[in-house]
């Protein structure tokens, strides 16, 4: 193992002399750590300093909460080394890991001999703690470079499965290299790949050569059918996630796959992709998911490499989610915003949204195009009133019942878990002051319970809980998006204050609302309901605003709550903003990548036609 090589790889020694580097390196020991075990508890002395050279592991506090993951190349326990204070987290091997270790002691020595390196480890780590909390999750995601895909049913074509996906793979910035059974048994001889892990020499040049095919950088997965036990395991044991590929037409539970994940990959992350074909029911997503263990799920039709690319995207922290936020009628202007995603071929790979933004996401999600959203919602919230079935208001004015029934003519029986963008939406826990999030269920009561007003409808009751407008707790929820780490985000924000006003009367004059002519706005109490929640979650501190990658301001300043008169021309307002702002946005991303596409290239030169328009006109006055 080059010790120098590795570390001048890592960001902590890179800006040292070749000299200091020298020294270091011999200084530094290797340790193995099998997934699972502990390197260090909170409160340890600070004994060594750690750098991951294969491998991933995973800080988090004593009761559990997570801070991240540290993967191949990141330092372990650098700030608690020079400060002199106790470990701040436990640290646990979520795989399989090999590191290369240095005594504090020895370290101390070596850069008090060169004070340079000491300069450059203090630079480093000052800029590391500066990191937000948006580019370190990004990067451990990005930093899960080796992927094991697991078949869990027998005569299941799994090599063509990961060619496509690896097709996917191969777009983004990192080289991908594959490896399965038959590739290990062409390197060392028929059956190597069984090697019994653990069993002598042969066990010891196979982990070796696999570690070096980690080390050569890029992406690597490691795949393996369900026939291959041995290989399976070691698979499992050296990969930073896994994979488990399922056909939606059911099949046998993999029990076996089950217990063999639990035994052998403990604690590294696990993701299910079902093979389903157009038509075919999702089956039991949940069942899988809970048996397997599984965090998340991707839906797949074989040879549609269009639906692989999105889960490779996804995989390597490149996927696109987009969060639609919450403010009624206001709420038309992510409409916009998808037709503008549609004109430059942008696709969302993941969607989220709440109150009114949920109902656009969950029709986006559910394969509805910009066209088709405005004439369900026009339909919905303009031409017909599914508002309107009063009752006595002991809890609400309306029912509900007649918006739920509409809800269900759009939606039918679709559950969310079956959607094949991944949704969820966000409600209101009125009995436990939060957010609830919703990933699974029915995708019509959570979309209705995401947009129920309280005192305009009756909350839902769920589990003795009372829930209700997903705005009132979190009016744009970046942050869900955020923690699930799978990409860019882009924020449509529609809120724009309640816009609630009684223009020419000076007052103060109790009453003045509840006359006809003293009220020219016709301030309502469907309005002062709504509006009222609105003014309190619109002027609250806003502490995700670095979460998006795009935060869209929408233009939606003059229309209210209920002022669905004007949506035509508010979603054409917000069309033309977000097509600019798309288009730079995208141009920044793209411009080390590859260069503008063609469409990019055609809307670009029409804004800058509309742009001169009204210049031309000016000058022939």
């Amino acid at each position: 193992m080059d010790k120098k090589a590795i570390l001048f790889g890592t960001s902590l020694f890179r800006g040292i002399t070749p000299e200091a580097l020298d020294a270091l390196a011999r200084r530094f020991e290797v340790e193995e750590l099998r997934g699972g075990r502990v390197l260090f508890r909170e409160g340890d002395l600070p004994d060594y300093l750690y750098v991951v050279v294969t491998g991933r592991l995973q800080a988090q506090h004593a009761d559990g909460q997570i801070i991240g993951e540290i993967g191949r190349g990141e330092p372990v326990g650098e700030m608690a080394m020079l400060s002199g204070e106790t470990r701040g987290a436990d640290v646990v091997a979520l795989r399989d890991s090999v590191l290369l270790r240095i005594d504090r002691n020895a370290l101390l020595d070596a850069v008090s001999r060169q004070p340079s390196a000491l300069l450059a480890l203090c630079s480093t780590i000052a800029r590391r703690s500066r990191r937000s909390t948006r580019g370190a999750l990004l990067d451990a995601v990005r930093g899960n470079r080796t992927i094991a895909v697991i078949g869990s049913q027998r005569g299941m074509r799994l090599g063509l499965h990961v060619d496509w996906l690896l097709a996917g793979m191969r777009g983004s910035e990192h080289a991908v290299k594959c490896i399965g059974a038959g590739d290990v048994d062409k390197q060392f001889g028929e059956g190597a790949a069984q090697t019994a892990f653990g069993a002598g020499e042969q066990h010891r040049i196979l982990n070796d050569w696999l570690s070096r095919r980690e080390l050569s950088g890029g992406h690597l997965v490691l795949w393996s059918d369900a026939s291959g036990e041995q290989w399976a395991e070691r698979c499992l044991r050296q990969s930073d996630r896994v994979i488990v590929v399922v056909s939606a037409d059911g099949g046998q539970p993999p029990v076996a796959l089950a217990r063999t994940l639990r035994q052998h990959a403990p604690r590294t992350p696990v993701d299910l992709l079902v093979l389903r074909p157009d038509g075919a029911a999702a089956g039991d997503i949940v069942a899988w998911r809970t048996l397997l263990g599984a965090r998340t799920h991707y839906f797949v039709r074989p040879e549609v490499q269009a639906d692989y690319d999105a889960v490779a995207r996804q995989l390597t922290g490149h996927g696109l989610g987009v969060v639609f936020g919450g403010g009624g009628a206001r709420g038309f202007a992510h409409i916009g915003l998808v037709r503008a995603m549609e004109e430059l071929g942008i696709r969302a790979d993941l969607l989220g949204g709440t109150s009114i933004g949920a109902f656009f996401a969950a029709l986006h999600a559910s394969g509805a195009d910009s066209k088709n959203m405005l004439t369900i919602a026009r339909e919905t919230f303009v031409e017909r009133n599914y508002l309107n079935d009063y009752v006595w208001p002991s809890v609400s004015l309306i029912r509900g019942r007649k918006f739920l029934r509409r809800l269900r003519s759009i939606f039918g029986d679709t559950r969310i878990e079956d959607l094949r963008v991944p949704l969820f939406c966000i409600s209101t826990n009125l009995t436990k002051a939060r957010q609830q999030v919703h990933d699974s269920g029915s995708l019509a009561v959570w979309t209705g319970t995401s947009m129920c007003v309280p005192g305009l409808a009756p909350p839902v009751v769920w589990n003795g809980d009372l829930l209700a407008d997903g705005a009132i707790a979190n009016c744009l929820p970046v942050d869900v998006m955020h923690s699930l780490g799978r990409g860019p985000i882009i924020a449509s924000d529609v809120a724009a204050g309640s816009g609630l006003d009684a223009p020419g009367i000076t007052g103060p004059d109790p009453e003045a609302l509840l006359h006809r002519h003293s009220n020219p706005s016709r301030v309502s109490l469907f309005a002062l309901l709504a509006g009222g929640f609105a003014a309190t979650r619109d002027n609250g501190p806003r502490s995700h605003d670095d979460l998006a990658d795009l935060r869209l301001q929408m233009p939606v300043q003059g229309v209210r709550i209920f002022d669905w008169a004007e949506i035509e021309a508010l979603v054409e307002r917000s069309y033309r903003y977000c097509l600019d702002a798309l288009v730079k946005y995208t141009a920044e991303r793209r411009k080390a990548e590859r260069p503008e596409t063609r469409a990019h290239q055609r809307v670009r030169a029409r804004l800058a036609a509309a742009e001169a328009l009204p210049r031309k006109r000016g000058t022939q006055r």
